[in-house]
């Protein structure tokens, strides 16, 4: 049974919106970063900034099902992006997968991976 927030007004998003293929997801985190250029004058005060390359650093955690087909170096689909500025989606390349065993539970996996928003993700 879905949750029912109130006031339903107020606009919070509850739990992870969209399932991700291949595992019952626990957590998602995405980290946008740009890189930054610094333009100093004769005396070392910084008198303009140039920011470029914006990039998403996400992580997704939870449970594996035999759906599960990422691979390192590859690109994936992730369901729950957030748009990076003004771009919903671009390339994502999968970097890291871990896998976690224990006696008494699921196999646990986190991915990490990069988005690279002004890249298609043809």
């Amino acid at each position: 049974m879905p949750a029912t927030i109130f006031p339903a007004t107020l606009g919070f998003t509850w739990g992870i919106p969209t399932p991700e293929t291949g595992m019952a997801v626990e957590s998602v985190r995405q980290n946008d970063t740009v890189e930054v250029f610094e333009q100093k004058n004769n005396v070392g005060d910084i008198v303009a900034i140039v920011t470029y390359n914006p990039t998403a650093e996400i992580t997704i955690a939870g449970e594996t099902v035999a759906s599960f087909t990422a691979a390192v170096g590859t690109k994936i689909s992730v369901a729950n992006l957030i748009a990076l500025g003004g771009v919903a989606a671009g390339l994502v390349i999968c970097r890291a997968i871990e896998f976690t065993q224990a006696r008494e539970a699921m196999q646990k996996i986190s991915i990490t991976a990069k988005m690279y928003p002004l890249i298609p993700a043809v």
